[in-house]
């Protein structure tokens, strides 16, 4: 554990990351290797898919499934070599359908991808993740329930060498 932060529970906010110190500005206070991030929404197309950064010149895009941009050649493939190419497939073919994956449904495609790579540290972390589904708005209940429906479908079709682990959510 990092002596400079420490987690905490906050009511609104679920478990956040909290200094212990003051900063330098442009210090690093934390690095980590996750690949359980995709950009929001809104900023799909502006951040670099494998790092979040912005671009500096023009984005390098997916030729496969034309979802994912990158920031360079190096950023587009270590994301490859990591979790994408395992991705891209189901990432495409939902396209196809003209369909387009939501980042929750990226997010949750990452992790069961990744999971069986993870320590037993890392899956315990991910156990103790919170469960907002309760307080989401129905509409996007919905969505969040058609989203688990198609990663389940492709899944399936799609990774029958590794089965899908099972996780009831209330």
């Amino acid at each position: 554990e990092d002596e400079r932060v420490r987690v905490e529970s906050h009511k609104v906010h679920g478990r956040t990351l909290v200094a212990r110190q003051s900063f330098k500005l442009g210090e690093t206070i934390l690095k980590s290797t996750t690949n359980y991030i995709t950009p929001d929404s809104e900023h799909l197309e502006a951040l670099c898919h494998g790092c979040l950064k912005s671009y500096e010149s023009r984005p390098l895009r997916c030729s496969q499934c034309k979802y994912n941009y990158y920031c360079s050649q190096d950023c587009q493939r270590k994301d490859w070599s990591v979790v994408h190419k395992l991705e891209c497939p189901i990432i495409a073919a939902i396209t196809k359908q003209n369909k387009t994956p939501t980042p929750s449904m990226i997010l949750m495609w990452k992790l069961l991808i990744l999971l069986p790579k993870l320590t037993p540290l890392e899956k315990e972390l991910i156990n103790t993740l919170e469960n907002h589904l309760g307080e989401l708005p129905t509409q996007k209940r919905e969505a969040f329930d058609v989203s688990s429906l198609i990663i389940q479908k492709y899944y399936k079709e799609n990774c029958k060498s590794n089965p899908l682990p099972q996780y009831k959510i209330e």
